[in-house]
C-alpha cells in the first residue's frame, strides 16, 4: 500500500537524485575532459550533459522510487482563466526579478543557467526543460508537498519543502562538488561557474513560495507545470537575448518594471484565488 510522503522520505528522495545525477555527471565529464576538447567546447559540453544527466535521474527515481509514494495528479478540467491568472502571475514576478536581479549581476538560479548562454541549439534546449519541469511538479509538488500537506500543517508544509527541495540540497550541491569530480573538471569549473548572489536567492524564494502557493490553492500540478515552464521559459530567453542594449533599457526602467511587476502580481494572486475558491471551470 502506498504510503503519503513524510519528511524523511523526502529527504531521502532528494539525496538518492542527487547523487545519482552527480554520479552520471561525474562520469560523463570526466569522458569529456580527457577527450581533449577546445576548453570552451568542454564547458559547453559539461553543462549540456549536465541537463541530460538531470532529465535521466528524474526518469530513473519517477520509475522506481515512486512507486512506493502516493502520487496526486488532479484531472479534472481547469479553468482556461486560472491558466491566465497564472501566466499575469508569473509576468509580474518576471518583471520584479528584473530589478531584483539586477542587483545579482542578472545571474538567476535556474537549471538552465548553465546551458541558456551557450550555442546549444535552442529547441533542444526546450525539448530537454520540457520533460525536466514536467517530472520535478510530478515528483516535488505531486508527491512531496503533496504528502507533507497530508501529514503537516499548511504552514509546517512549506517550511520542510523548502527545507528539504532547496535549502538541503544547496548545501549537498558544494559538498558533492568537492569530493565527487576529479581535480580537472573541479579546476575547470571554479574557473568558469558564476557565485550565487543574495539577490539571486531572494528571487528564488519568491517565485518558489509562489508557485507552492499555486499548488496549495489548486492541489492541481498542470497549474505549476505551466507556471514552472513559463518562469524557466522566460530564463532561457533572457540569457538569449541580453546584450548591452538590453540592459541599458532595463536600467533606465528599472523601477517601472518593478512597479508595473507588483499590480499584475497583486491582481494575478486575486483573480487566481477568487477563481479557485469559486470553482469556475470557464
Amino acid at each position: 500500500m502506498k504510503k503519503y510522503c513524510s519528511f524523511f522520505d523526502g529527504i531521502k528522495l532528494i539525496v538518492i537524485m542527487m547523487l545519482l545525477s552527480n554520479s552520471l555527471l561525474f562520469l560523463s565529464s570526466s569522458v569529456i575532459v580527457h577527450r581533449h576538447f577546445d576548453e570552451n567546447k568542454i564547458f559547453e559540453l559539461i553543462r549540456i550533459f549536465g541537463l541530460f544527466m538531470y532529465l535521466i535521474t528524474l526518469l530513473i527515481v519517477s520509475y522506481f522510487i515512486l512507486k512506493k509514494l502516493e502520487l496526486n495528479i488532479n484531472c479534472k478540467r481547469v479553468s482556461i482563466m486560472k491558466y491566465f491568472w497564472v501566466s499575469i502571475i508569473i509576468t509580474g514576478l518576471i518583471l520584479i526579478s528584473l530589478k531584483l536581479i539586477k542587483l545579482s549581476n542578472y545571474l538567476f538560479s535556474s537549471i538552465l543557467v548553465g546551458v541558456a548562454s551557450t550555442e546549444v541549439n535552442l529547441l533542444t534546449i526546450i525539448l530537454i526543460l520540457v520533460p525536466i519541469v514536467l517530472l520535478e511538479e510530478i515528483i516535488f509538488r505531486g508527491v512531496i508537498f503533496e504528502g507533507f500537506l497530508h501529514r503537516y500543517k499548511s504552514w509546517v508544509a512549506f517550511i520542510l519543502f523548502y527545507l528539504v527541495v532547496y535549502l538541503i540540497p544547496l548545501g549537498l550541491v558544494k559538498f558533492i562538488n568537492i569530493i565527487s569530480r576529479s581535480a580537472e573538471v573541479r579546476s575547470f569549473l571554479k574557473r568558469n561557474v558564476d557565485i550565487n548572489f543574495l539577490f539571486t536567492h531572494i528571487v528564488t524564494i519568491i517565485v518558489t513560495l509562489t508557485i507552492m502557493w499555486i499548488f496549495y490553492i489548486s492541489r492541481d500540478i498542470k497549474l505549476t507545470f505551466f507556471a514552472k515552464l513559463l518562469w524557466e521559459l522566460f530564463i532561457l530567453f533572457f540569457y538569449r537575448l541580453a546584450n548591452g542594449h538590453f540592459f541599458g533599457i532595463l536600467e533606465k526602467r528599472d523601477w517601472w518594471l518593478l512597479s508595473g511587476g507588483i499590480i499584475l502580481f497583486m491582481l494575478g494572486i486575486y483573480y487566481f484565488y477568487d477563481y479557485s475558491k469559486k470553482g469556475r471551470i470557464i
